[in-house]
């Protein structure tokens, strides 16, 4: 089995999942992009603050997605 997405963790599970195992597809003018959590500086910071992911899901801290 994969790395579990928010989407497959659901809001409620996710505040436990790393930002290393977090990912999500976007698409753009017909080109799909695969994004990781650990990649985005900010969320890196907000989490090493304290935040937890499911937090930033919930209010839209994912570029791209909405949850």
């Amino acid at each position: 089995m994969g790395s579990p997405n928010l989407s497959e963790a659901g809001w409620g599970t996710s505040h436990a999942v790393p930002l290393e195992s977090i990912f999500w597809l976007t698409k753009e003018h017909g080109i799909t992009k695969c994004s990781r959590a650990k990649d985005d500086r900010t969320l890196v910071n907000l989490v090493e603050a304290g935040d937890l992911p499911g937090y930033l899901w919930s209010q839209g801290w994912f570029k791209g997605v909405a949850p």
